[in-house]
């Protein structure tokens, strides 16, 4: 049983059963949290819900939350996310969960960050950079799915992981390293 005195947004987020948290992405300038749920065996049910934390520190009462439906759910601005929907379009959303704008997109099953105003989009076959801000493709690189993107601290470089692949690229997309191991790669660290 959970004590009392934890706030009930923080419970629910526990205890949620079956389905659980996919990602969380945090908008310090704004002290919101997206955090983002799929249920495994139906990606279509999957949902976010933004948390807006209290700026002064005082987590006694509940923050204000929001659930929407989305696949996935990611800050492009301080006070503005994207979220993949059921459809595999693209909605950009503001902090009250209010349509900003629709970017149609084709083939796409999942979106990474890419710095501000940028994202990655992954589909079977390759990844495109996208500016979100002019609506068009930047880059793109024919790659196989991939699982995880890491940046680095400076945003100039990327890496795409794959089961036993490393790839690193530029912040164009230019191939500059191809690692391929033995045993299963699991971070970027």
């Amino acid at each position: 049983m959970l004590s009392p005195d934890i706030p009930q947004s923080t419970r629910e987020l526990r205890g949620r059963g079956k389905t659980s948290a996919f990602s969380m992405s945090y908008s310090q300038a704004e002290n919101v949290v997206l955090i983002c749920t799929r249920v495994p065996s139906n990606i279509e049910n999957s949902t976010y819900d933004l948390y807006m934390t209290p700026k002064d520190g005082d987590f006694s009462s509940d923050p204000e939350t929001e659930r929407a439906s989305g696949v996935t759910a990611i800050w492009v601005a301080r006070n503005r996310f994207a979220v993949l929907d059921r459809r595999y379009s693209l909605v950009i959303t503001n902090l009250k969960n209010e349509v900003m704008k629709n970017v149609q997109i084709s083939n796409c099953d999942e979106i990474f960050y890419a710095g501000t105003g940028m994202l990655l989009f992954r589909d079977s076959a390759q990844v495109i950079l996208f500016d979100v801000q002019q609506k068009r493709q930047l880059a793109e690189i024919r790659i196989s799915k991939y699982r995880y993107v890491i940046w680095s601290n400076d945003m100039s470089h990327v890496a795409l992981l794959l089961n036993y692949i490393l790839n690193i690229f530029n912040r164009k997309l230019e191939s500059l390293c191809l690692i391929s191991e033995n045993t299963r790669v699991k971070s970027g660290a």
